[in-house]
């Protein structure tokens, strides 16, 4: 449980400068809180036990990561793109696509639009999710 929260933790923290004005991100016991605030919306994107901590899941610590990594950046991106009523990063009329590689030092995360990179958040060490 630990490794989740670190996680959410690290994601709130490199998305929330990320995050147009008027909308609010932040860590929560359960995932990332996504929200306008004021307004009845609420997207929390939940990367805790659901994910990371399944016993039942035989998946590697690492593609846990990657796929939990992937949920957040894509719920993101969807309830900003909403907010916004177009394409978010910004990019002219097409959707750049969330991207997530976990290598043994770190996760890597980006947005693409064909093979270009739109925005890339800062990478999140491992060591940081112990």
């Amino acid at each position: 449980m630990a490794r989740a929260l670190a996680l959410v933790e690290a994601l709130a923290r490199r998305l929330r400068p990320h995050a147009p004005g008027g909308i609010a991100v932040q860590a929560e016991a359960g995932g990332v809180a996504i929200f306008k605030p004021g307004s009845p919306q609420v997207w929390s994107v939940v990367t805790t036990p659901d994910i990371l901590d399944d016993p039942e899941d035989d998946r590697s610590a690492q593609e846990k990561i990657k796929v939990a990594t992937y949920s957040v950046l894509d719920h993101f991106q969807d309830f900003i793109a909403e907010e916004l009523a177009e394409p978010w990063p910004e990019t002219g009329s097409q959707m750049a696509l969330p991207k997530v590689e976990v290598g043994n030092e770190q996760v890597r995360m980006w947005f693409e639009l064909g093979h270009d990179r739109v925005l890339e958040l800062e990478p999140i060490p491992l060591a940081e999710l112990e």
